[in-house]
């Protein structure tokens, strides 16, 4: 009885329905039978099994046999289901694919919030090992040396790596994955200004981005959202160009603006970036005297 329970239940999973179900189990069990036959040992209506009859033909469950009187028998089992089987997988993968492009639509206006540094890096790599064109990323040496293998085999399989490096001429030799891949220095130098050790940005395939500041605890924000990650990339795109412009100039900016841009950043910075700014400035001032 459990058995029977069971293989009903599992006829249903595959499209049957009950008197579908029923009537294929008799008709296994003793074959060939005409729909009377089956009615009876099934205890069902003629009309019920005559139609479930024409739906498990339809199927390619069921086959006639004989013509006077018509009596049917299973086909095949492994033959019916093996086509079971390769109808549902290509009803499951135009599936999947069509949800997919709907899951896309609906989720590149959320922001997901991640804690941690597993589950930060966990993320950062999937989008690294996910990536077909560009990885564009903004950290110090100390966060980036953990996606040193991943950024690797992308910068091999082709995908454009473009890294703004809080670190020293070292220190990026470490990034130096081939033609494809470019770093610069923050601005131009690499100096680490109060937060850089904290900061981190990464920016895949012109779709996806995800911005974390690392520290006694680790929080991320990742997106698909066009605005912001067009956001990111404006963010990595004016390191670029601060950093070629300082390289170039770098002396007399900072004969107007201060060492670091100070006059700059004491303006616009949060009062409590300031301060870390300024606190920082203190100590290698202190360092190098």
């Amino acid at each position: 009885m459990a058995d029977h329970e069971s293989e009903l239940e599992g006829l249903l999973h595959i499209g049957f329905t009950r008197s579908e179900a029923t009537t294929y189990l008799i008709l296994l069990q003793d074959h060939p039978a005409t729909a009377y036959e089956i009615s009876k040992r099934g205890g069902l209506t003629k009309s019920g099994v005559y139609a479930a009859i024409e739906t498990l033909v339809r199927k390619g469950a069921v086959q006639p046999v004989s013509e006077h009187p018509v009596k049917y028998g299973p086909v095949e089992l492994e033959q019916f289901f093996s086509k079971v089987a390769a109808r549902m997988a290509t009803q499951c993968s135009q599936l999947a694919t069509s949800l997919a492009r709907r899951e896309r639509k609906k989720t590149k206006e959320y922001v997901w919030t991640l804690t941690g540094d597993a589950d930060i890096d966990g993320k950062v790599i999937d989008m690294i090992n996910a990536a077909t064109t560009q990885v564009w990323l903004k950290g110090s040496s100390v966060v980036l040396s953990r996606y040193l293998e991943p950024l690797r085999a992308a910068c091999e399989r082709g995908v454009h790596i473009l890294t703004i490096l809080f670190g020293d001429e070292s220190s990026a030799s470490r990034f130096a994955f081939g033609p494809g891949a470019k770093l610069y220095l923050h601005e131009g130098s690499g100096d680490v200004l109060a937060l850089g050790n904290e900061q981190f940005a990464v920016a895949t395939d012109y779709s996806e981005t995800l911005i974390a500041k690392f520290g006694a605890t680790a929080e991320a924000a990742h997106t698909r959202s066009e605005g912001l990650v067009f956001n990111t990339e404006t963010m990595i795109r004016h390191e670029v160009y601060l950093a070629e412009i300082m390289t170039a100039f770098g002396p007399a900016i900072e004969e107007r603006f201060g060492k670091g841009l100070a006059s700059l950043r004491e303006l616009y910075l949060s009062p409590d970036l300031a301060r870390a700014f300024k606190k920082h400035r203190a100590a290698r001032a202190a360092s190098t005297a």
